[in-house]
């Protein structure tokens, strides 16, 4: 077998785990992860070709009307708040926007919302239904360079999804404008979570989650091209449900019995009420949220 090395520092690695698609089921197949000794990245190795038939059509779950969109997106408004601490008012590009709650509203709140989105159905309800400018690619890097520039850039747990985000990331940069934010949100692989379920973590999501990036090595690599963390968190508004998220499906995820499943995931909901109150001070939550200004 060849040697594998590190997309991001090229180090040599060394087999972390083998996973499954214990979330969704869509095959029996098992993924090869590994960590970097150096730098601390975990990634899928090799990449599936056929990685678009793990993103089946329940995974978006199109709403009906404005409506419907309205109400699921009520979560989000963290997001929202998030932005208005660095940028008031602006022009906003959401990368991985799914059916597009947070560029929904993004646009409610004043700010001129666009997005990229990779499945054309959504693309569809984002400019018909919410009247947002949506371009439909499944690459990043072609998508943007036919764009201008953004005071705020977005990838709300998008980049763990992305084959190359070590030659996007100085993109997204480039279409920033001087002291735009760039924000980037994505599980957290020093997570207590983690360390506990290993493969079977729900963040884990093989194979959709191709690279799990520890925050302080996305800290250091856009330092280098000018930006500056001016919030690093795992206690954001999000963290909560992504927490339970990850406890329910990662305790399910020991079963393929659909009884059993389900019952593993009612005790993992449990574990989640008893230990949540506790997690409230763990500053090592499942999730990340790191927002950069331009200098």
């Amino acid at each position: 077998m060849s040697p594998i090395f590190c997309p991001q520092c090229n180090s040599a690695v060394s087999l972390a785990f083998i996973a499954k698609d214990y979330n969704r089921g869509v095959s029996n197949k098992t993924f090869d992860y590994y960590k970097c000794p150096h730098c601390g990245l975990l990634f899928l190795s090799p990449i599936p070709e056929d990685l678009a038939k793990y993103y089946t059509g329940i995974y978006y779950r199109v709403p009906n009307n404005v409506e419907e969109l309205a109400a699921r997106a009520r979560p989000e408004l963290y997001k929202v708040g998030i932005i208005q601490n660095y940028i008031p008012k602006g022009k906003l590009l959401d990368i991985g926007a799914s059916v597009g709650a947070f560029a929904y509203l993004a646009k409610q709140a004043g700010y001129d919302a666009e997005v990229i989105e990779m499945d054309k159905d959504c693309c569809v309800f984002i400019e018909d239904k919410l009247n947002i400018k949506a371009f439909s690619s499944s690459s990043i890097d072609n998508a943007i360079t036919k764009l201008g520039t953004y005071d705020i850039i977005s990838m709300w747990q998008v980049i763990e999804h992305v084959p190359n985000p070590w030659k996007i990331l100085p993109l997204l940069v480039q279409h920033l404008t001087p002291g735009g934010i760039l924000i980037l949100a994505a599980p957290n692989p020093d997570a207590s979570q983690f360390r506990t379920f290993k493969a079977h973590w729900a963040h884990v999501d093989a194979p959709r989650h191709i690279e799990l990036i520890p925050a302080r090595l996305l800290v250091e690599f856009l330092k280098n091209y000018g930006m500056k963390p001016v919030l690093q968190t795992t206690m954001d508004g999000g963290s909560t449900a992504h927490t339970r998220f990850g406890y329910i499906y990662s305790f399910g995820s020991f079963s393929s019995h659909p009884i059993i499943k389900i019952m593993l995931k009612y005790f993992g909901w449990g574990v989640f009420q008893l230990l949540n109150p506790f997690e409230r001070w763990n500053r090592n939550r499942c999730c990340y949220t790191l927002v950069f200004q331009k200098e």
